[in-house]
């Protein structure tokens, strides 16, 4: 699996975390859930911020391979 795909696999898992925490608030009263809500937040934050790292990283990678390919092509007269 690929950075990109790891992050956004544990971003899908601090999101369902976070939705089940705020259903468990209806049921098991508002204590102690805020600050595990601010937490998970600032996890997804987080790794959102990795994700449109990697997603820039994968960017640069893919042109500067497309610049190489195309510096070969020119090598080569194709």
């Amino acid at each position: 699996m690929s950075g990109l795909e790891d992050a956004a696999v544990r971003l899908a898992d601090v999101l369902e975390r976070l939705e089940a925490n705020i259903a468990r608030a209806g049921t098991s009263g508002f204590a102690g859930l805020k600050a595990e809500n601010q937490r998970l937040a600032r996890e997804v934050e987080a790794l959102r911020n990795e994700n449109r790292e990697l997603k820039d990283a994968t960017e640069q990678v893919a042109r500067r391979l497309d610049g190489a390919i195309g510096e070969i092509d020119a090598l080569l007269g194709s």
